[in-house]
């Protein structure tokens, strides 16, 4: 399908089929980031078809909830079963699916048992991943994965995970491992600057509101500094809720539920400063922990595309692109007192808050759009 494309970019450069086990449309975030990816592969010229799993929201475009072209395919299966179970039964689905498609020149993975039923094909095969494989069993199929003769490389997304993969996975030699960060979709021009309304500040988070990820400082410091007004953005209901009753008297504290992509990036650009407090240990969606030293800065890439002054906590995948004072003010993760008093700088300094964010915007135009992200993973295939 050439739908959505420019009358020059009819030529097909490659056939991908990017596997993955992510609901679409779902509030969760590897959703938006496969759409993404999915969408700059075929803006690039390739010839995309996305397998997925069919989602719970009530939408009626897909492609428009995700701010995308409709120019790449979306082929719907079903996961039967619970636990490992359901993952293996949507793999061997995925790999059915195949056997009646026309051939790929490449299978572009996020999903390690559809990845692994479809690798009979033959067809070269690279593997992104963002988190360890947890258990024995994954693990196994991961190492059999790598030593398969058409698998062409492994793309993780930051130092730490390519060196625990590097640790952990000998078969994989340091060739087959590139280190390319999840990004951010980032507007032509930077949005304008923010105007302070009645004199307070506008901070905001956007995000999940899992254990780890950053309310267990936003609602103390809402309390720590009753003259600025911080905005919640994200979560799921019953995170919502939780913690309207744990944070309730607290009235400078506001939440506002999901918001779809499109809407959560306007949220960004109405706030005057924006925090990633992301901590040590985070919280998985389906529970679980693990650990931020392998997070993407995704976060980071999406509030330096609103152009806003950003509070980030010190973290190695966060120091490996923000220059601290330059595109963000580095903070550690869990010193409240110094989380208050970054903020404060910033009120205090507004040509620093202008500066911060153009910096910020600059530097995730030039380097960390899905875009270019798009030509670093495929680069030599």
């Amino acid at each position: 399908s050439q739908r959505g494309r420019r009358p020059d970019e009819f030529q097909i450069l490659m056939r991908i089929v990017h596997l993955s086990e992510s609901s679409i449309p779902s509030r969760d975030a590897n959703a938006l980031q496969v759409m993404k990816m999915c969408d700059a592969f075929a803006g690039l010229g390739h010839e995309v078809t996305l397998y997925a799993r069919p989602g719970p929201l009530p939408v009626e475009d897909v492609y428009k909830h995700y701010s995308v072209l409709q120019r790449f395919d979306i082929i719907y299966q079903k996961r039967h079963g619970p636990g490992r179970v359901g993952k293996t039964t949507y793999g061997l689905s995925v790999a059915r699916a195949l056997q009646h498609a026309r051939s790929a020149d490449l299978l572009y993975a996020r999903d390690t048992y559809s990845l692994a039923s479809a690798s009979h094909n033959g067809w070269p095969m690279v593997f992104e991943a963002h988190v360890m494989p947890s258990g024995r069993i994954m693990r196994n199929i991961q190492r059999w994965l790598f030593t398969r003769p058409h698998f062409m490389r492994l793309i993780v997304v930051t130092k730490a995970l390519a060196e625990e993969y590097q640790s952990q996975f000998k078969v994989l030699s340091r060739g087959k491992i590139l280190v390319v960060p999840s990004d951010a979709e980032v507007p032509s021009l930077p949005p304008q600057s923010s105007n302070v309304s009645n004199g307070r500040l506008k901070v905001g988070y956007a995000g999940h509101l899992y254990p780890g990820k950053g309310m267990e400082v936003i609602a103390p410091l809402a309390i720590r500094l009753p003259g600025m007004d911080f905005h919640v953005a994200g979560g799921v209901v019953d995170d919502v809720e939780r913690w309207r009753r744990e944070a309730k008297g607290t009235e400078n504290l506001y939440f506002h539920g999901y918001l779809p992509p499109g809407q959560a990036q306007e949220f960004r650009q109405s706030m005057d400063i924006l925090l990633v407090p992301t901590q040590a240990q985070m919280g998985m969606a389906g529970g679980g922990t693990h650990s931020s030293a392998w997070t993407s800065p995704l976060k980071l890439f999406e509030a330096m595309a609103a152009a806003r002054p950003i509070i980030a906590s010190n973290l190695q995948s966060f120091r490996d692109v923000a220059e601290h004072k330059v595109h963000a003010l580095l903070v550690p993760p869990d010193d409240l007192d110094q989380w208050a008093a970054a903020l404060k700088h910033l009120e205090q300094n507004p040509e620093m808050r202008h500066g911060m964010g153009g910096a910020g915007f600059e530097l995730v135009s030039r380097c960390y759009s899905y875009e270019q992200r798009a030509r670093r993973v495929l680069e030599g295939l």
